[in-house]
């Protein structure tokens, strides 16, 4: 198994241990927003991007950069504003 889906199973598992899952509808336009954003930064970025995420291990058979910014903005940002958005939540009272 590659590095990358790895990373984004364990995510998806933190996000269903951990994550306020129930609310997801009121988390959607944090979705929308980050992955829009990120997006646009890949389109207009494409040969100057700032970083450039380099496959390694059994990732280099498949995997490029657009792969896996695709597998981050699908996978680990959600899960990830999921976990931090419902501890948030519960932080401020707003159960």
């Amino acid at each position: 198994m590659s590095l990358n889906l790895l990373y984004g199973v364990i995510f998806i598992f933190s996000a269903i241990k951990w994550g306020d899952l129930k609310n997801w509808k009121a988390y959607y336009p944090t979705f929308l927003f980050l992955m829009v954003g990120d997006l646009v930064y890949q389109f207009l970025f494409y040969k100057y991007s700032m970083w450039e995420y380099v496959p390694v291990g059994s990732d280099k058979h498949w995997a490029k950069h657009t792969h896996i910014a695709f597998l981050i903005m699908l996978l680990k940002y959600p899960a990830t504003i999921v976990i931090f958005l419902g501890i948030y939540q519960k932080y401020l009272g707003r159960d």
